[in-house]
């Protein structure tokens, strides 16, 4: 019965075993130590950064990294400004910006490079976005597949056929929508999209009445 009743409190004390960040930075110091702690500037994405790296270092999977990867971007991108403010006090605070912002960079370039054989679609369709034009012809092989049963990858494959057929761009949009569940948030692109391609249609057949 005691052991029982102890239970609880050790499931509880394995997940709260880090209740602040840096409780976390302390038992994992390569998670943290080349980013600009201690500096008020980037603060929100360098915390949501280092959690990331702590779900990715105890699951590395793909999914992961991925998010570990966007998390290092938007990270990357505070830091990009951040690095050409002067401290009115503390000049090694810009000294250590440039720093974390240089290793942000080799982050990126790590995890692309660990997630450039990755078969999630989801990382297929991010390295066409960078340019890759083999992850094109594998995500566009991918149509029809249920693996693209995804509102956002949709919405992808819709913005391939915008300029080429508009009638499968909408079906492919209002399909997006449909996969939507209760209470979930929509991606306002969806939306846009599909109100500039009806405002063109109709634009277009007033041209034909016109005419």
């Amino acid at each position: 019965m005691t052991a029982l009743l102890l239970l609880p409190l050790l499931i509880s004390g394995c997940f709260d075993r880090y209740r602040t960040t840096d409780s976390l930075c302390n038992d994992n110091p390569q998670l943290c130590q080349p980013l600009n702690l201690n500096d008020g500037q980037c603060r929100i994405q360098r915390t949501n950064l280092i959690w990331q790296r702590y779900d990715t270092l105890q699951s590395p999977t793909d999914q992961q990294k991925f998010k570990e990867l966007k998390a290092t971007q938007e990270y990357q991108f505070c830091l990009e400004y951040a690095a050409r403010i002067e401290p009115t006090e503390l000049k090694q605070r810009k000294t250590k910006r440039i720093q974390a912002l240089h290793h942000s960079y080799d982050a990126i370039d790590r995890l692309t490079q660990e997630l450039q054989s990755s078969q999630d679609p989801h990382i297929i369709f991010y390295r066409w976005t960078q340019g890759d034009q083999t992850a094109k012809q594998q995500f566009l092989a991918l149509e029809g597949n249920t693996k693209l049963e995804h509102p956002e990858l949709q919405l992808a494959l819709a913005s391939y056929y915008i300029d080429k057929n508009k009638t499968k761009t909408l079906n492919l949009l209002h399909h997006g929508l449909s996969l939507y569940k209760a209470n979930d948030d929509i991606n306002i692109n969806i939306l846009h999209t599909l109100a500039t391609l009806y405002y063109q249609q109709k634009k277009h057949r007033s041209r034909v009445c016109v005419g």
